[in-house]
């Protein structure tokens, strides 16, 4: 199974008085992944749940780096380097 390419980003979005977050890819022909409007949820909320929406492919990315590691190819600075990366990028960093 493959997913939407990446990268993937959260976008603020304003539709009348309210915002919310929409999970988007980059280029000429963008495409929502996902919205991120959940009635009763603050701003906030919403554009963390985009944050780490967005961050999915770099956490899959990361996650296979390590489950991959081979022995004498293991390159654990890399592999922190890559983990550290999407962590901040699902914090919103």
């Amino acid at each position: 199974m493959s997913h939407t390419p990446e990268p993937w980003f959260a976008e603020a979005k304003t539709v009348g008085e309210h915002t919310y977050y929409i999970v988007r890819t980059r280029g000429l022909r963008p495409t929502t992944i996902a919205d991120c409007w959940v009635l009763g949820r603050s701003e906030a909320e919403q554009k963390a749940n985009a944050e780490l929406i967005a961050a999915s492919p770099d956490l899959l990315a990361a996650l296979t780096y390590i489950v991959a590691w081979d022995g004498d190819a293991w390159d654990g600075f890399h592999a922190r380097e890559l983990a550290k990366a999407a962590i901040a990028k699902a914090e919103g960093h």
